[in-house]
């Protein structure tokens, strides 16, 4: 599917509906909070702070910075650093910059960044379902996340999940045509400086996925070359392209390390020393037992209070309790939520927040379960695979580190996009079986 797709009618129209329905919600929440409607959910700058608190901290860094370039201190502006990552809130304090003086310093002056990220998201969706099958099931796809509860609410905020969304998705898409092939020099140019500047996009949005993100590009690598082995046939074009984004991915985060990615091994070392595991003569695994179990034990610590926590008590030190808790992370990184939980009011969110995640989870269940039955019905598809187990392997990883159900639903939301893809194909085809019989019933 090429980039031309962007232009077909039914995107272009599916595309003005949601960037209307997207700015009438940026202005409601403007309004309600603004009116203190709802003020344990909104505060009067629009800012969710029920769901969204990081929001807070993020607005006063980008007005901070807005400030800067509103006084012409450009390089104060560039060389500005704050405890937490600013990169996705100097974006932000430019439209504060262009836009705080028109429409205030609340959500409403974000509202195109955010439009952006979300159409882009939209869009991306679309790019993947109809090159992995068909542009009805691009539509289809692009619909459900469109209006997607919970992230339609969280792309009106400042935070950097939707910058991490579209980097990954726009990833995805590039990788995908590298599995069925690129015809042309043209384009692995372009797929490959597409591809470098999403990684590059990654590591200063979300250094922390960098080894989800480094597995998919590896994934992808492999399915490539497994597939030209089936074919006996040597693709050059694509080959070249698949191991420049290799090349990439274990290189820029050296290449940028200038302050910003550090190996996070020293770094768990520096702030937490009973983390250290002995390494078995400089074994990897033990360095990656290290990271993984410093990174869990800093959101255990960051959510001591919360009631979402699940297996808050289980800290990972070595690479076997890391094997040993694979089952318990992949259903947790599946399924959580559970139900117990749906029901039960949410120290933040409320009992509407709850009942919400949960009516979206029935789904997301419905989703699995159907994208499972596409997995095994195109088992003999590589790039089925690829979606499938980009996914799992995704939320896997996430479960090793996020002990907070909400923090883990919001994080997962990337790697679930393949998994929706995949059980609306599921959904269509049945559905599509079934009206002929449906209609003849009908007749009779």
């Amino acid at each position: 599917m090429s980039i031309h797709s962007w232009r077909t009618q039914p995107l272009r129209r599916l595309l003005l509906i949601a960037a209307l329905l997207h700015i009438i919600l940026a202005i409601t929440i403007t309004v309600v909070g603004k009116a203190r409607l709802l003020p344990n959910t909104f505060d009067a700058n629009g800012v969710g702070v029920a769901f969204a608190l990081d929001s807070v901290s993020y607005r006063e860094q980008a007005l901070y910075m807005a400030s800067q370039l509103r006084e012409g201190r450009v390089r104060d502006w560039i060389n500005y650093r704050a405890k937490l990552a600013t990169f996705h809130a100097r974006v932000y304090s430019i439209s504060y910059a262009l836009l705080g003086w028109l429409l205030g310093e609340g959500i409403l002056a974000l509202e195109p960044v955010n439009l952006f990220y979300y159409l882009t998201m939209l869009g991306l969706t679309y790019l993947i379902g109809a090159s992995a099958f068909s542009p009805s099931i691009g539509r289809l796809a692009a619909i459900a996340i469109g209006l997607w509860p919970s992230l339609l609410m969280f792309t009106t905020q400042l935070l950097r999940d939707p910058m991490y969304i579209c980097c990954f998705l726009l990833l995805v898409w590039i990788l995908i045509a590298c599995i069925k092939g690129l015809s042309s020099w043209r384009g692995v140019g372009i797929y490959t400086a597409a591809g470098i500047a999403a990684l590059s996009l990654v590591l200063l949005a979300r250094a922390a996925m960098w080894e989800i993100v480094l597995l998919t590009v590896l994934l992808a690598a492999s399915i490539c070359f497994l597939s030209q082995m089936r074919a006996r046939r040597l693709d050059l074009r694509t080959s070249v392209a698949v191991l420049l984004l290799c090349v990439a991915v274990f290189l820029l985060p050296r290449v940028m390390s200038g302050g910003r990615v550090v190996d996070r091994y020293e770094q768990a070392l520096a702030r937490n020393p009973a983390l250290h595991v002995t390494p078995d003569n400089g074994s990897p695994w033990s360095k990656m037992a290290t990271q993984i179990g410093w990174a869990r034990h800093v959101f255990i610590v960051a959510y001591p209070d919360s009631g979402s926590n699940l297996d808050a008590d289980e800290e990972l030190r070595t690479a076997g309790d890391i094997v040993r808790y694979l089952p318990r992370a992949l259903e947790l990184g599946l399924l959580a939520p559970f139900p117990s939980m749906w029901f039960a009011p949410g120290a933040k969110v409320g009992l509407s927040g709850r009942l919400v995640i949960g009516a979206e989870m029935v789904v997301l269940y419905g989703m699995l379960v159907l994208s499972v039955v596409t997995v095994v019905r195109e088992r003999g598809r590589l790039l089925v695979w690829f979606l499938f187990v980009t996914s799992v392997l995704a939320c896997t990883i996430l479960a090793l580190v996020v002990v907070n159900a909400g923090a883990l639903y919001r994080l997962r939301y990337p790697y679930f996009i393949p998994i929706i893809l995949l059980g609306l194909c599921e959904l269509k085809r049945w559905i599509t079986t079934r009206r002929p019989l449906l209609q003849e019933s009908a007749i009779s």
